[in-house]
This record gives C-alpha cells, structure tokens and sequence, in this order.
C-alpha cells in the first residue's frame, strides 16, 4: 500500500487488481492487473507485488505467473513482470514489460522506479 496525500493505493493478491481509495477507504477506481486468464486450456494469474503512489498517479508492478490449479506452468500471463502507471482518474497512462520481477518501488522527483 502507499498513501499520497488523502489516499491509499492498494493491491489485492485476491482479484489481481489495484485499487485507489479515498476518505473512509472509498473506491475511488480499480484496475484490472493480473486477473485470471485463459492461455491454451490453463487459466493463469500474475500477483500484483507493488504498489506506489505519488504526485496523483499510482505505479503498479505485477510478478511471477501462477497457474489457478498449482503453481508451475510453462505459459506467461500477459500482465507478467508489468508496471503500469494510472493517473487519478484510473486511466493507464503508461504500460512497460519489466522484463524480470522487481523487488522495490520508488520515487526520486517525477520519475518511478522498481
């Protein structure tokens, strides 16, 4: 989670989604991260690792994907090692294959970085 100013911006391992809540933890908007896919018979996931927000956007950066019934597989979630900035609307402003997973989140002036 991570708070700019007065909201919270969150990730949900249940549904694979972002979230940014407001006064009294209301949904302001959700974003569909990781949420379970079908590729060739399998139905994958990607857990949403990250989350920060700053200067009225939210950075999102998704992990490893998981197959529904056990863990290993040999297909890709689309969303995989993804970061995706949304802007205070809950509009994607900006999506990047990260290319590997990322172990942190942060901020310097206007730039993210995982």
């Amino acid at each position: 989670m991570s708070f700019d100013r007065d909201t919270l911006a969150v990730t949900s391992h249940g549904d694979k989604r972002g979230y940014l809540l407001g006064s009294g933890g209301r949904q302001q908007w959700r974003v569909d991260l990781a949420v379970s896919t079908e590729i060739d018979g399998e139905t994958l996931y990607a857990y949403p690792n990250h989350v920060h927000a700053h200067d009225g956007r939210v950075a999102f950066l998704t992990g490893n994907t998981y197959r529904e019934e056990g863990r290993e597989t040999e297909r890709r979630h689309p969303n995989e090692h993804q970061l995706v900035v949304v802007d205070g609307e809950g509009q994607a402003q900006f999506e990047n294959d990260r290319c590997g997973f990322v172990v942190r989140a942060a901020s310097a002036g206007r730039a993210s970085f995982g």
